[in-house]
């Protein structure tokens, strides 16, 4: 593209033999079409898409970062030392941690039992002192608003005191009767008082229901019991619906309906739970469309904190009552986590609710297809035979703790691998301690390593599954259908282990997944970027055929000019030419008058 000082140029001279020409160039367009607005257009569209492409390029190298440590980079060294250390701690969980220790077991449960017992006891003196105190406080309120007067806070305190006093009486002599009958009238009543205050709908729904549901399955058969998330759920759902989730031995599912026992339990329901959560609905609904039709009026005249605060306040009684659901479903399994008042009541331990492991083993059984197989039997034999419920799962600590040591060696034994390989990698390709990554060599957090360490955990878990099956059936006969086959195989199996395989599985599929979704994020970026570099293309050929246009025109300027030129030249030529024939028709006259002048001018001319 030709600069505009070449274009223009003023008050030139030209010599050629010692004459000296003056002459000026007039510009062919105006300068300033060139600072037209649509080349200003042009211009900043093409640099917002510069900066746009910066912006893009930036969040792609991060992308890269990330997908690079989300891609598994193992080769087959690292694999055979994978599955190498799988093995050797396999050998190591086989001959020296070996079976589950019975007798220690039972001898920790019996202390767990202790303590439960004892927690539940406290746990039901208080809500009974709670609301004896509550009721003779409102009792004594009353009988003195009778007479006009107000309860005094010395007398609150004296009956707080009273009744404080007479319950611990009654709790020890309870206490002391238990010790010498060996009786748990202490339990029972705790339990008893628990069991009237925390109710819930599910409870009994299970009774001549006939969904193969018994008094000793029915905390782990009905999902309210269990103290899971999903528990938790399927208690709301209970409380809300007034309905209980089933799953049988059989792995059958079954939903049962609570009725009402009177007017007045429909009315408090409607009041207490119905009524907030249908009103935080209806406002929270009325808040959205209320949004959706005035954004930007709302947005403008309402900061963004007020707006939140907003909608929460309309969500504030349905979160009370979740709340308060949630406060009675833990009151609820406080009041089974020592088993039934009826089986404290016969001085025996009755079932318990199930613990973290045993009602992960029930969602699992309650999945199809893995509900149609013998698995949902295998989980009801022990939990309901080998009572293993909370109480147990907590006494098999200390035995975890056992188990988790060749796990735990594993995870040494691939990463002090991963980490010296990578570390040695490192400097042979920088040569200096002070260029090294430090991102390539820590084993945590990349792909490679959660990769062997899928490898090592599933090595162990066959190897330990194998070794449990084997040793099984060596012991029962090969015998593989009996119940204490199944008993012995399960007392052999590294539970620790299986839950770092399913960490390590679930923690490289999420990596997976993740890594997935970000190659899709760069796919859409870079599909982007080529949009945008394209349309720099056409801004750069739109910004060409204006600067042709601009120099045709200037092209149909110039030749204007020449023609002017021409023209100008043409006549100027002729004016010389009369001007000279008439000065050759005044030459003689001119020498006649003034003799001499014609030879004075030559030689001036010369």
């Amino acid at each position: 593209m030709v600069s505009e000082e070449a274009l223009v140029s003023y008050k030139q001279e030209l010599v050629v033999d010692d004459f000296t020409v003056e002459y000026e160039v007039l510009p062919v367009f105006s300068p300033s079409d060139l600072q037209s607005s649509r080349k200003n257009e042009i211009r900043d569209a093409i640099s917002d898409i510069d900066k746009r492409v910066e912006l893009i390029d930036n969040e792609v190298a991060k992308l890269n970062s990330e997908i690079e440590r989300l891609t598994n980079n193992a080769d087959w060294l690292d694999y055979t030392v994978a599955v190498a250390s799988g093995v050797l701690c396999g050998m190591i969980d086989s001959f020296f941690v070996g079976e589950f220790d019975v007798e220690h077991f039972e001898q920790n449960k019996e202390k767990v039992t202790k303590s439960f017992e004892e927690f539940v006891e406290k746990k039901g003196e208080k809500a009974r002192k709670d609301d004896n105190i509550r009721n003779a406080i409102k009792k004594a309120k009353e009988n003195v608003a009778k007479r006009g007067e107000k309860l005094s806070k010395e007398k609150e305190e004296e009956i707080k005191r009273k009744i404080t006093e007479s319950l611990e009486k009654g709790y020890q002599e309870r206490k002391a009767r238990d010790a010498a009958n060996g009786t748990k009238s202490a339990l029972e009543s705790a339990l008893t008082k628990l069991q009237e205050k925390f109710e819930i709908p599910s409870d009994n729904l299970w009774s001549g229901a006939g969904i193969k549901v018994t008094a000793d399955t029915h905390h782990l058969d009905d999902f309210a019991h269990h103290p899971t998330v999903i528990g938790l759920f399927a208690a709301i759902i209970s409380v809300v619906f007034r309905v209980g989730i089933f799953v049988n031995k059989e792995g059958k599912w079954s939903l049962q309906i609570a009725k009402f026992k009177d007017k007045d339990e429909a009315k408090k329901w409607f009041l207490q739970i119905m009524l907030p959560i249908t009103l935080s609905g209806l406002l929270t609904w009325l808040l959205y469309i209320l949004k959706s039709n005035k954004k930007e009026e709302i947005d403008k005249k309402i900061p963004k904190p007020i707006q939140k605060l907003i909608v929460f306040l309309a969500e504030v009684p349905a979160i009370i009552t979740i709340l308060e659901i949630t406060n009675n479903w833990l009151g609820h399994l406080v009041s089974d986590m020592a088993g039934s008042s009826t089986s404290a009541g016969k001085g025996r331990e009755g079932m318990g609710i199930p613990g973290l492991f045993m009602s992960l083993f029930k969602y699992l059984s309650s999945i199809p297809p893995l509900n149609l197989t013998p698995l949902p039997g295998i989980v009801d034999e022990l939990y309901r035979d080998e009572r293993f419920d909370l109480r147990a799962e907590i006494a098999t600590l200390d035995q975890l703790g056992k188990q988790a040591i060749p796990v735990i060696a594993g995870d040494l034994l691939v990463r002090s691998f991963y980490f010296i390989r990578r570390l040695a990698v490192e400097y042979k390709e920088h040569g200096d301690w002070n260029s090294v990554n430090w991102r390539n060599v820590i084993p945590f957090k990349n792909r490679t390593i959660v990769r062997m360490m899928t490898i090592e955990s599933g090595t162990f878990m066959a190897i330990d599954l194998a070794d449990a099956a084997i040793r099984s059936a060596v012991k029962n006969a090969g015998q593989v259908a009996s119940p204490t086959f199944w008993k012995d195989f399960i007392l052999r199996v590294n539970f620790v282990g299986i839950g770092r395989f399913a960490i390590a599985i679930g923690t490289d599929v999420g990596m997976g997944m993740k890594k997935s979704a970000l190659e899709n994020k760069r796919m859409v970026l870079m599909s982007e970027q080529i949009e945008l570099l394209n349309a720099r293309v056409f801004y750069y050929q739109e910004n060409m055929w204006l600067q042709i246009d601009a120099t045709e025109q200037s092209l149909e300027d110039l030749e204007k000019y020449i023609d002017y030129s021409a023209n100008v030249f043409s006549d100027s030529y002729s004016d010389i030419e009369q001007s000279i024939e008439n000065i050759g028709k005044y030459i003689p006259e001119m020498e006649k008058k003034n003799p001499g002048l014609k030879q004075q001018l030559l030689d001036a001319m010369w």
